[in-house]
């Protein structure tokens, strides 16, 4: 069976889009890059929600090309306790707002710490496991 993976890269403040969707400050390192790219490689199928579609299709251009209509894709995964790990990519930066990494949930989600890593420039990787 395949596993819903969420990954992101969030500031410090737990922001995946500073105001504005500004993501000006979430510019990887060649090893982030790299690490980024070789998750992607790894993984058969992908959901978007329609802004980073909308963001990021120009860079990773594919033939099935079908956003979805729902901007907040992942919050309605997570509310539904569809979620099975969290990869979270913390940069040393606060942007005071914007949008949030994390939906309001209905409950507690416990989580298992699969993986840490730092890469350059003080960003920190984190994975998690959902606690089934």
């Amino acid at each position: 069976m395949r596993r819903l993976l969420y990954g992101m890269n969030l500031s410090l403040d737990g922001y995946v889009a500073a105001p504005g969707d500004d993501l000006s400050w979430s510019d990887p390192s060649d090893d982030l890059f790299q690490w980024w790219l070789d998750r992607e490689r790894a993984i058969s199928l992908f959901l978007y929600g329609r802004r980073l579609w909308e963001t990021m299709s120009a860079y990773w251009p594919t033939g099935d090309q079908r956003p979805g209509a729902t901007p907040a894709l992942a919050g309605a995964a997570m509310r539904a306790g569809l979620v099975d790990e969290y990869e979270v990519v913390t940069h040393p930066v606060l942007v005071g707002g914007g949008t949030p990494f994390f939906a309001t949930l209905d409950g507690r989600a416990h989580l298992n710490l699969l993986e840490t890593r730092t890469f350059p420039g003080g960003v920190v990787l984190t994975r998690y496991e959902t606690r089934r």
